[in-house]
């Protein structure tokens, strides 16, 4: 019997601790991920799901171990079969390396920030479309003060207090929106990176 064999076979008779308890994870599996929902389908929520799965798949193959061999009276481990014990410690070791990089994306999203991805998507469409209505609070501007001052010109018009004005006002605004909206598009980067990262 090779050492590794025997290792594995003494680790299932030990408990196995709970090893990645955050409020991140235990929120979203509180989620049912079949439901038509903003955070049910949101990608981390699918993310938490596939970390349990893969637990419960790391956790049943290495019960499985157990029928392949039996702790003998006087300590020693007799294996029946070898190549299925084998088998199963190669499926154990390649679903302990996806729950590995699972824990790693999980880790990194949550320095990120740790908010459902739909979420920061809808603030970027949001952001992204703020130009548009920036643009339509300046024409009615416009058109306003074209109604009330019929016989102005359009360079007369737009040298109006009023207009200059409320120009300065969104020209922040909408400078200020670029950059939240950067920040916005840096972070799904950092999402997007971590999700796929791991198989989902």
């Amino acid at each position: 019997m090779t050492s590794k064999a025997k290792a594995a076979l003494i680790e299932e008779s030990l408990p196995t601790p709970q090893r990645f308890d955050l409020p991140f994870v235990s929120e979203r599996l509180a989620l049912h991920p079949g439901l038509d929902a903003p955070k049910n389908r949101d990608r981390t929520t699918q993310l938490c799901h596939l970390w349990k799965g893969l637990e419960g798949e790391l956790q049943a193959a290495r019960r499985r171990t157990f029928d392949y061999g039996t702790l003998q009276p006087d300590g020693k481990i007799e294996v029946h079969d070898l190549p299925a014990l084998e088998r199963e410690l190669n499926e154990i070791d390649y679903l302990s390396e996806r729950i590995v990089k699972v824990e790693g994306a999980v880790r990194k999203i949550i320095e990120a920030g740790g908010q459902y991805l739909s979420e920061i998507e809808n603030d970027g469409y949001a952001y992204g479309n703020a130009e548009n209505h920036i643009r339509r609070r300046l024409d009615v501007c416009y058109r306003n003060l074209t109604i009330q001052n019929k016989f102005m010109n359009p360079d007369q018009i737009i040298a109006l207090p009023e207009y200059i004005n409320l120009k300065k006002e969104l020209d922040a605004e909408a400078a200020s929106n670029v950059k939240i909206l950067e920040q916005i598009k840096a972070k799904i980067a950092v999402y997007t990176a971590a999700l796929e990262s791991v198989e989902m």
